[in-house]
């Protein structure tokens, strides 16, 4: 499932997307392990919140893991 949400938010680049929306992108309805897959990915520096947002909470990837955002070719 990691793969699965790292790969959304990596399309979505830098502005983000909400925890309910990737459940809905996966066609799943537990919100809460989508929640826990992302805490975990924020433990391991792959995607963090997305500064300033609250409600909905948004996340992205850190702008390590952004593919082509901030490099150059």
């Amino acid at each position: 499932m990691q793969r699965q949400v790292a790969a959304l938010l990596d399309v979505n680049g830098e502005a983000g997307v909400s925890p309910r929306t990737i459940t809905e992108m996966l066609g799943r309805t537990d919100d809460g392990n989508v929640r826990n897959t992302l805490n975990r990915l924020r433990e391991l520096g792959v995607v963090e919140l997305v500064p300033g947002s609250s409600w909905p909470q948004l996340w992205r990837p850190t702008a390590l893991h952004r593919k082509g955002l901030d490099q150059a070719p």
